[in-house]
Formats: C-alpha cells, structure tokens, sequence
C-alpha cells in the first residue's frame, strides 16, 4: 500500500523508530520548538500533545538555567519519575523527547545523542528550516563552550 507521506516524513519516521529501538524506549515525540508535533514512534504512555508542550516549555526553562549561569546550551535534560525517564533533547529546530523505563536512562540519553545530526537533519529538510547561524557545524549543534577555567566569569 503506498504511502501519501512525503520522503522526507518517512525518514524522520525511520530515525525515531531507530532511536526508539537502540534506547529501550516505549515512545519517541519530536515537536517543534514551541511544542507541536511534528512526528512520533511508539506509545509515550502521555498523549504526544501535552508531552510535546511541556517538553518545549522545560527545555526554555533548561536553556534559561545555562544563560544565567554561564553553562552553555542544553544537551539534554534527564527528569527521573519513580519507574520512568523522559529525556529531552534539543534537535536542530525542534525538540526530541524520550519515554522510558528509569533504569534506562542513560542509554535513552545516549541514543539521543547519536541519532541527533540525523534527526535535526530530517526534520530540516522535511520542514525547510534552515541551520542556525549559532551552530558550528551547519548541524544545528551548539558550538562547543570553551573549556572550564575553575572560576564563574563574573567572580574576579
């Protein structure tokens, strides 16, 4: 049966399909940067929606936190809920969100981290967003901080 979807769509659907299956995930949920779905890949047990709108929200709330104390940006943030992990992730323009069980955590994190260069290139192509001037590398990731120096900036 042929797919209506375009090309593009079906890769961004095989990549949160691989990344779902490397990490254990139950549900894989890319949204854009202001939390609407663009894709998922299994049962995040959370309607997508919601997931999708909180997800956008705390990763503002994640980049605020790096602004203020000079951290950088977000790579990814982990929220540990008694028996399940969500990790999220920024993705080029959107934002990736793993559902898993807690004791996976890390490899949900991993899995994430892997499969980003391909993910932030999908979603890219699929919704003609071009890479951010900010970005090192044209793969909308962030440029790397400089390393530490032992010292907050602002205490001399």
């Amino acid at each position: 049966m042929p797919s209506d979807r375009p090309i593009d769509m079906e890769k961004l659907s095989a990549i949160l399909w691989d990344i779902k299956r490397a990490a254990g995930a139950l549900g894989v949920v890319v949204s854009s940067g202001d939390g609407l779905v663009l894709d998922t890949a299994g049962d995040p047990q959370v309607d997508p929606e919601t997931l999708a709108a909180y997800a956008a929200s705390g990763l503002m709330v994640g980049e605020r936190l790096g602004d203020s104390g000079g951290f950088g940006p977000v790579e990814a943030l982990t929220i540990l809920y008694g028996t399940r992990a969500v990790v999220l992730s920024p993705a080029g323009p959107a934002v990736a969100v793993l559902v898993g069980p807690a004791a996976s955590a890390g490899a949900l994190r991993l899995a994430l981290l892997r499969h980003h260069d391909a993910l932030a290139r999908a979603v890219r192509e699929e919704f003609g967003v071009r890479p951010s001037p900010e970005t090192s590398s044209g793969a909308d990731l962030p440029a790397a901080p400089p390393p530490p120096t032992g010292a907050h900036p602002d205490a001399a």
